[in-house]
């Protein structure tokens, strides 16, 4: 904190009366002790003893300022506390107070037209309770004469860190403040809204269903339509256009050539590739079965041990009533007897 510099008033405030009798009491001061002096540090001290925060944010700051004094050099005794009273002090003060009431503000009587009485303002009667606290406000208080505005600093002035503690105190008071307005209208607001349909009747009721019923089987019909489409479309054949007949084929090269080409006509697909034959499978003889075995005697297709033994029983009587082939057996039969012997001899 910056000590010793004072404001500057504006042009706005040297009319008021609070600046004019600041000016007459520092005049008066002069006049009456002009030996008088007292250092800015001296002055800081008693506006800070006589200063009374209004707020919890005027009272952090007074601690702060009163804990940075603390840390500095000790101030030296005032000279107004160790001096003997002088026997004139104060004898002008009441002179120059009734001076003051019987000057006539300009500021308050040229501004916004004037604040003089009317006739018309005897019939204005001031509320209640405002009444105690407005004539309070009126008064004024000896305190506020001093220059206390000379020690506030400027915002250039103060301490970051000054600064940031301000600011988080601002931020947590917004914070509770919205969270105390967020809670208090969530118990105001009804928990369970109040039912917005109108009551109807039940021919009412039967109506409206009767009408649902009606668009539900229109939207059902569409979209049966609208299926039977989607499958025609995928299950439509695509077409593919052959070319009959001979073709021929040109070709312009570079060289400015012109070639023409006649290509035959392709054989037919039968012709390329030719059908299979379908598989023949034998049938049994004696079931009618299809056959998986064939007989080596008689060459004959058999399908399972039944329809193999009625084979051999038929060719056996078939050998017995046909003598020129039992002969034949017979032959056959003396035939391999006479191999086998020679085989054995050699």
């Amino acid at each position: 904190m910056h000590k010793g510099c004072s404001k500057v008033p504006s042009t706005s405030d040297v009319g008021s009366p609070s600046v004019k009798r600041k000016r007459m009491i520092s005049n008066l001061e002069i006049e009456e002790d002009e030996e008088i002096t007292t250092s800015d540090e001296e002055r800081e001290a008693t506006a800070n003893a006589n200063k009374e925060p209004e707020n919890d944010d005027d009272e952090d700051e007074a601690e702060e300022e009163e804990e940075d004094d603390e840390e500095e050099t000790p101030l030296p005794e005032a000279l107004a506390v160790t001096r003997s009273r002088r026997a004139n002090a104060g004898r002008r003060m009441a002179e120059l107070m009734a001076q003051q009431t019987n000057e006539k503000d300009d500021f308050y009587g040229t501004l916004y037209g004037g604040f003089e009485e009317l006739e018309h303002d005897e019939d204005f009667e001031s509320p209640p309770h405002s009444s105690d606290e407005e004539a309070a406000e009126d008064e004024v208080d000896s305190d506020f004469d001093k220059e206390e505005e000379e020690d506030e600093p400027t915002p250039a002035e103060e301490d970051p860190e000054q600064i940031e503690r301000r600011r988080k105190r601002l931020n947590q008071k917004r914070l509770l403040e919205h969270n105390k307005n967020w809670a208090i209208a969530r118990i105001n607001r009804k928990a369970v809204p109040e039912n917005a349909c109108d009551p109807k009747t039940q021919r009412e009721r039967l109506e409206e269903a009767k009408h649902t019923a009606e668009l539900n089987i229109a939207s059902l019909k569409r979209f049966e339509d609208m299926e039977l489409e989607r499958r025609k479309r995928h299950q439509k054949p695509t077409k593919r256009l052959a070319l009959d007949g001979p073709r021929a084929r040109e070709l312009w090269t570079r060289d400015g050539k012109h070639f023409i080409t006649f290509v035959p006509e392709p054989p037919p697909a039968e012709q390329c590739f030719p059908k299979l034959k379908p598989r023949e499978f034998r049938v049994c003889a004696i079931s009618g079965q299809r056959a998986r075995y064939i007989d080596p005697v008689t060459r004959l297709p058999y399908a399972d041990m039944d329809a193999f033994r009625v084979l051999r029983d038929k060719y056996r009587q078939f050998l017995e009533t046909d003598h020129e082939h039992l002969q034949q057996r017979q032959q056959q039969q003396q035939q391999q007897q006479q191999r086998k012997k020679s085989t054995a001899n050699d």
